[in-house]
Order: structure tokens, then sequence, then C-alpha cells
């Protein structure tokens, strides 16, 4: 059996999606969660415990498995003095890949033994830097865990995170959606405990027919990027729940077309709120607890963050019971629901 430490630097309430991930992933591999924190360092002891640290010399038994936010936790994670020793092997799975770009420290991942990228830009810039010790594993989210799907729905539109001015206002936008006849709730309470908000959150999803979320590139925010734009876990917690998600659709990130699908999704064809509405409209007079429970099952075929893990446990080499139990759990939800839905 593997044995590694999970790490993860805690970001605020934005960031619990990635939070819940580092603690399912610490949960299949039978481990814990120890927190990202680097102490500061002089630009002397930075060197020294990055460039001139042991690579392949190392002879710890345990593994590092770093949920990373951006390219600079790998810097955080070896600022530790000694660090770069307690480790065999560190693997890092980045969430927003692409700021890359500025980070010029690419010779620190000559101490990393795989980069997964969340993100699919940029492979080529990766790959000449990494050469085959990168790999691509999109968004997922916890279907098995906290996903799931029911016919009865007391919500036709929920608004969630970030929106372009259009849909920011919620007491603007629950009046003209109400004036459509159509159930509207404003954004969920949000709550420190990253378990306690991503179990209120999918209670949220379960509740509505459609949630509202845009791409960045519509609906800007500080930390975002500013020409790419991609799918967030407010597409894939949506699809764990079997929620259609409607909005102006990340087009960019090859994850829309290739990790989700046409029932899950309504593209907006205006900024004009007034049309946005007509589109809402006639996707909730189409909707049927039939789509809410394919998009879950289609959720546990291509999304749940077990499938991620597994790829990178395959790609090591790693002995891990405890995911390969979770796999089969995710494998066996997928056969009770498609037996129900036969």
């Amino acid at each position: 059996m593997q044995e590694l430490d999970v790490f993860f630097r805690e970001c605020g309430p934005g960031w619990q999606p990635i939070d819940h991930l580092a603690h399912v992933a610490a949960d299949v591999f039978g481990t814990r969660v120890v927190p990202l924190m680097s102490p500061q360092q002089s630009k002397l002891n930075l060197f020294r415990n990055t460039v001139l640290a042991p690579g392949k010399a190392r002879r710890a038994k345990r593994s590092a498995l770093i949920m990373a936010i951006d390219p600079y936790d790998i810097v955080r994670f070896f600022r530790e003095p000694g660090r770069a020793r307690n480790y065999n092997e560190v693997v890092v799975y980045i969430c927003d890949s692409f700021y890359w770009r500025g980070f010029n420290r690419f010779s620190i991942f000559k101490h990393v033994d795989l980069v997964v990228r969340m993100r699919p830009f940029d492979q080529d810039i990766y790959e000449k830097h990494l050469g085959n010790r990168t790999i691509y594993a999109p968004f997922g989210a916890d279907v098995l865990g906290l996903g799931g799907w029911q016919g009865t729905r007391d919500i036709d539109v929920l608004r969630v995170g970030r929106q372009p001015d259009e849909w920011d206002d919620d007491a603007e936008s629950g009046a003209r959606v109400e004036a459509a006849g159509l159930r509207f709730h404003g954004r969920p309470p949000q709550v420190e405990d990253a378990g306690e908000g991503m179990r209120l959150l999918f209670d949220y999803y379960r509740r509505s027919k459609l949630t509202l979320a845009h791409s960045n590139l519509i609906s800007a925010h500080v930390g975002t990027h500013t020409s790419l734009d991609y799918i967030t876990a407010r597409w894939t917690d949506a699809a764990a729940n079997g929620t259609i998600v409607a909005g102006h659709q990340p087009t960019l990130d090859r994850g829309l077309t290739e990790m989700l699908w046409p029932e899950m999704l309504v593209y907006f064809d205006s900024r004009d709120a007034r049309e946005n509405i007509e589109q809402l409209s006639e996707a909730q007079s189409n909707w049927t607890p039939e789509i809410a429970r394919h998009n879950y099952l289609t959720a546990l075929k291509r999304l749940d963050w077990r499938w991620r893990l597994q790829d990178i446990a395959a790609f090591m080499g790693w002995s891990a019971p405890g995911l390969d139990a979770a796999v089969a759990a995710v494998s066996q939800r997928i056969k009770e629901e498609e037996t129900a839905q036969a």
C-alpha cells in the first residue's frame, strides 16, 4: 500500500471544491491532509531548498501528492527546509495550471515526478519542460460522495458564484425571473468549513432545475484568467446533482465538449437578460426528472474525482486498496443507475 501525504493550501470559500478534493484523496489513500504553509525565506535559502535540493537521491519511503491552486504551490511546498528529503516521490495536481506564465521557475520541476494539469491549455509548454512527466486530468466532482439526483425540485433557477452585471443583483434577477413565472434563488449562503460548505451547496443544486454560471470572460474577477475561459466546479458540481447549467459557456475549454454533454448545458445567445429569461423559461418547460437522472449518471461516468485519482495512481504505479474500493463503488453505483433507468 502506498504511503503518502496530501498537501493543500487553504484559500477561502471559493476554493472549497479543491479543498474537498484533497480530503477525498486523503480518504481513498488512507492518509491525511497536510496544510501547505511555507515559511518566509531568504533568496539564498530558497535556492538551496529548491534548485540545490536532492532529486532522485531522496530515500524516504513516503510520497507527496500536492493539490495545487497554481504552479507557485510547488515553490511553497519546497520552501520548507529539508522537505524534499522527506518524500521519495512528489506529484502535483495543478488546478489553474495555465498560470505558468511569469512563473520562470521550471527548474523546480526537476524535483517533481509527475505534474497533472487540471486545465487543457499549454500542453506543449509542459511537455517541453517535463517530457512524459505530465498528464491532463480534467476538473471533476465528488459525484459518488456528495452527488445525487431527485425528481422534485423547488427552485427553477439558482444563482451560484460570480455573474455578469445583468445578473449580479439577486433582488433584480429574482424579480425578473419570477415575473416570467419561474422560481428563483439567489446566492446560497457561504460557510467557512469546506466539508459543510460543499454539502450545503450540493443540497441547493439538487433542489434546482437550472443554475446560472458564466464564462470568466463574461463575468470577470480578479482571480480569473483574462484571455482563457474554462469550466469550474460550478459546472461539474451542478452536473453531479443532475442540474442543468445555463449561461455564457466557456467554449475555449475543450473539456466543455469532451467531458460535459448537451443535456446539461443551455447556451445564452445574448447579453440581454430578457432574452436569457426566455431561454431559461424554455429549458424549464422542457425539464423532466429523467434529465436530472441522466445528468447524474453521466457525471458518475465522466466526472467523479476517483477516476482522476485512479489515473494518477496508475501512472505512478501506486498500490492503493482504498482507491480501488472507491472506484469499484463508483462502478457499482453506475450499474445500479443504469438498471433503474432501463
